[in-house]
């Protein structure tokens, strides 16, 4: 997100708001409105498949709010990644804080590899019947090769996520 906001204070949100990092899920302890209801579930679904909540008249994307609550740390000049791309799991072993590179670079997998695999770089060429893998790092692209099955396609894909991925992420965590 783009609209990154400073968190209300620490203190205020624990307050009025119960985050299980558990479930991802948060639900209002205190009532702020006579539209909220205590016990029921902090916010609303946007319309890109995200989850928002008003709170004191500003409007705050859940899973910043939660990573706030939960380690206390305002991620103003960051993102929060999805690890797993689904943006409605706000589990806190799901969320990480990342540069905006890092997170648009795991949207763009998302987006640009929608395959009967399911993995992300891993792609099933009709004409010729293989399965191809690849993977982009930087805005370089690592051709990782053509397999017979799936599962060799996967492996190798996986390995490479490790051989080029690990060192950007494990770096910029330092």
């Amino acid at each position: 997100m783009t609209n990154q906001k400073i968190m209300p204070p620490f203190d205020l949100l624990h307050e009025y708001i119960d985050y299980n990092p558990n479930t991802g899920i948060g639900t209002w302890k205190k009532q702020i409105s006579r539209n909220l209801q205590i016990g029921k579930e902090v916010g609303s679904i946007t319309p890109n498949n995200y989850r928002s909540l008003h709170f004191f008249g500003q409007r705050y994307m859940a899973h910043r709010v939660f990573w706030f609550m939960h380690y206390g740390e305002d991620p103003f000049l960051k993102q929060i990644d999805h690890i797993d791309r689904n943006s409605l799991n706000n589990k806190i072993e799901n969320l990480r804080l990342v540069e905006a590179w890092q997170n648009h670079h795991n949207k763009n997998q998302t987006l640009t590899n929608q395959t009967k695999s399911n993995v992300t770089g891993v792609n099933f060429h009709k004409n010729k019947n293989i399965w191809i893998a690849n993977l982009s790092v930087n805005k370089k692209r690592y051709y990782l090769g053509c397999f017979k099955n799936i599962e060799d396609a996967i492996k190798a894909r996986k390995e490479a996520e490790i051989k080029y991925l690990s060192n950007i992420y494990n770096n910029s965590f330092k």
